[in-house]
């Protein structure tokens, strides 16, 4: 992805940093999903959700670092207590300056939201990607993993059974 102008020196210090590492890009959306209208139609991606995705990217990539592209920064910050290997990316960067930078990561934990979906599936660096099997409640619309993501993407379910791939170790390196 190519902006039309330069990026903001905030962004473009982000996106220097992102460059020289082994960058992982982590969604986190929380804001308008706490209400409680959103909230009982949309499935909210826990810390649970995160400590499984960032588990798994931790055993497979040692040296990674973490990009966090957060609505609501600090409580994302909660989910990293005293990770020293995490940047929280400031929420100054304006939208098309987070997609350009999520987009530039080598690998991707995305929430169930289009904005983090479009950065993994713009990037042209053929990392891993996990994500939510779960987008909606329930009670709402039927969710299908297989026609929302691409093949090679992996989906993590949660505590509540809705795991495709219970197997999460397959992915690791033996």
């Amino acid at each position: 992805i190519q902006p039309v102008k330069p990026l903001g020196d905030v962004a473009a210090k982000v996106l220097s940093e992102i460059n020289g590492c082994n960058s992982i890009c982590v969604n986190v959306r929380l804001g308008d999903y706490l209400s409680n209208k959103i909230r009982d139609a949309y499935f909210i991606c826990d810390e649970s959700y995160y400590e499984r995705a960032l588990g798994l990217m931790r055993k497979k990539f040692p040296d990674a670092h973490f990009f966090v592209f957060s609505d609501e920064i600090e409580r994302a910050r909660t989910f990293f207590p005293n990770d020293r290997n995490v940047t929280f990316v400031p929420p100054t960067c304006t939208p098309w300056e987070q997609i350009k930078l999520m987009s530039s990561c080598r690998h991707f934990i995305i929430c169930n939201s289009t904005f983090s979906w479009w950065g993994a599936w713009l990037s042209e660096k053929g990392g891993w990607t996990f994500a939510p099997g779960k987008w909606y409640q329930e009670h709402t619309v039927t969710f299908h993993p297989e026609s929302t993501y691409p093949e090679a993407w992996k989906i993590l379910g949660f505590t509540d059974g809705c795991d495709k791939n219970k197997d999460h170790e397959k992915y690791l390196p033996a």
